[in-house]
């Protein structure tokens, strides 16, 4: 009897790799707060994360103040931040945005804590965004948050994808976290 030949998948196609600072999605952001009122509802997702559409199929804002608090404190200790997903823009002939343009394949949740930091709805080391001084604010803006590109135009590939990044991980229990068991 002969065995069919195995072989390992190649891998799926998650974009294109971009190293960036963090001044790259506050450009967004604010770019997003300036032309607000001309974006077409009609083709447009209702949730945006610094400035970028989130599609239907994501999951609801789920970090908690806390969380989002220490996603800034890590940025701002030099920690790794991970990376966050875009799906590329792109246009049909008329100018209309084609479906899934620009959205956010991954990282809401981070896009959404740096927004709201920036918007000043929460402290981080007690001060407000807008309490830092020039330096202090090139500095956090210089923090390196790199991001992947993706061109996959399928909403099934889409899916895929962002299932495959957003649904692997098994949360910690309280019980599991460092430093919180009692020594005795």
């Amino acid at each position: 009897m002969m065995r069919a030949l195995k072989s390992i998948p190649q891998p799926i196609d998650h974009g294109r790799y971009f190293e960036s600072t963090l001044d790259i999605l506050n450009y967004q952001l604010r770019k997003y707060k300036t032309q607000q009122e001309q974006i077409d509802t009609s083709t447009s997702s209702e949730r945006f994360a610094c400035g970028w559409p989130v599609p239907q199929f994501q999951r609801p804002l789920v970090w908690s103040r806390a969380q989002q608090v220490a996603f800034i404190e890590s940025a701002w200790l030099g920690l790794p931040l991970g990376t966050y997903t875009l799906h590329e823009e792109d246009w049909d002939d008329s100018g209309k945005a084609l479906p899934f343009s620009g959205c956010v394949i991954d990282g809401q949740q981070r896009l959404t804590a740096l927004e709201q930091y920036w918007d000043d709805q929460f402290t981080v080391f007690d001060l407000y965004w807008s309490e830092l001084d020039h330096r202090d604010m090139c500095r956090f803006m210089n923090i390196k948050f790199a991001h992947y590109r993706a061109a996959l135009w399928s909403e099934s590939e889409i899916h895929d994808l962002y299932n495959r990044m957003a649904l692997g991980g098994t949360p910690h229990t309280a019980e599991q976290r460092a430093g919180i068991h009692d020594t005795q």
